[in-house]
């Protein structure tokens, strides 16, 4: 009886590491871009782009986000300029199953605060359906 409660214990005790790790396991635009797959398809696409040098460093990043469109699983990764988040972030939607890789640009300027929206500037990357461009902007930070 001792010898399965101490198994019992030791079990539960496994089940509760592996849920702790696995919740820290977060990928961020920066960890997606040491990976060869991923990085292969962003360089290229943010290059053609003219984009701020921050962007090809991955800058202030918010975990990845699971997405599912008709294509299948992808992830849209989320991120902003450093030391200034409100003026400049960039999402990239990512699907590796297929290599697809598309995202937006979006530069906000906030000289009128009587009307932010005239303000903010849109640049989409790559090629991109109506229906990742809605997964994009649904994720966007308008703060």
């Amino acid at each position: 009886m001792r010898k399965l409660l101490i198994l019992a214990i030791s079990a539960a005790t496994v089940g509760m590491l592996a849920s702790v790790v696995s919740a820290g396991t977060e990928d961020y635009l920066f960890d997606a871009l040491s990976k060869p797959a991923f990085a292969t398809l962003y360089t290229p696409l943010i290059r053609k782009a003219g984009l701020p040098a921050w962007v090809a460093r991955g800058g202030t990043a918010t975990p990845a986000v699971a997405v599912k469109d008709k294509a299948g699983p992808a992830s849209i990764y989320a991120s902003c300029k450093p030391h200034d988040c409100a003026s400049e972030q960039i999402l990239i939607y990512y699907r590796p199953s297929d290599g697809h890789m598309s995202g937006v640009f979006v530069r906000n300027r906030h000289d009128d605060e009587a009307s932010p929206a005239s303000q903010t500037r849109l640049q989409w990357l790559g090629k991109s359906v109506a229906e990742e461009r809605r997964l994009l902007l649904g994720q966007l930070d308008v703060n």
